[in-house]
């Protein structure tokens, strides 16, 4: 699922850029 690319500028602030994998 790579629906991440929505919250990845939320899940930055949470986990690195490579925990952002799942």
């Amino acid at each position: 699922m790579y629906s991440m690319v929505s919250w990845s500028t939320e899940a930055v602030s949470v986990f690195p850029k490579g925990e952002t994998s799942c």
